[in-house]
């Protein structure tokens, strides 16, 4: 949502109140896999990044990769992003100390960028 409408040159909303873990699908799926070996799993597992940051930073982040207009990012209260119905605390973020106890890989947000990096690196799209 944020580079497809960044791309079109439309604004966006983005919480600057809502944190939560970033977490790149890559490095979920091998945390996944290497839980999945393990005898004995606790019932629950959050495999996430290591760090809370708001949507907002998030969305300047990808800005910045994709070399996108970040002027285009209007920061909001979570309330008042449109079209918003989920009703969700705003200091969210997973504690992924279990995990990491268990020697479940766990990412930093960046090196979830080094790794889209890497994918589109032929491409020359990120920076």
């Amino acid at each position: 949502m944020v580079v497809s409408n960044l791309l079109e040159g439309n604004q966006i909303k983005v919480s600057h109140d809502l944190y939560g873990n970033q977490t790149y699908a890559g490095h979920f799926a091998e945390g996944l896999m290497y839980a999945l070996q393990h005898d004995k799993l606790p019932r629950i597992l959050h495999i996430a990044s290591m760090e809370v940051i708001s949507r907002g930073a998030f969305a300047l982040q990808i800005a910045e990769k994709f070399e996108l207009n970040d002027r285009l990012i209007l920061m909001c209260s979570n309330n008042d992003v449109p079209g918003w119905v989920a009703k969700r605390p705003t200091q969210g973020g997973l504690d992924v100390s279990l995990a990491d106890s268990l020697g479940i890989p766990i990412y930093s947000i960046q090196e979830g960028w080094t790794n889209v990096a890497k994918r589109f690196h032929h491409n020359s799209v990120l920076r």
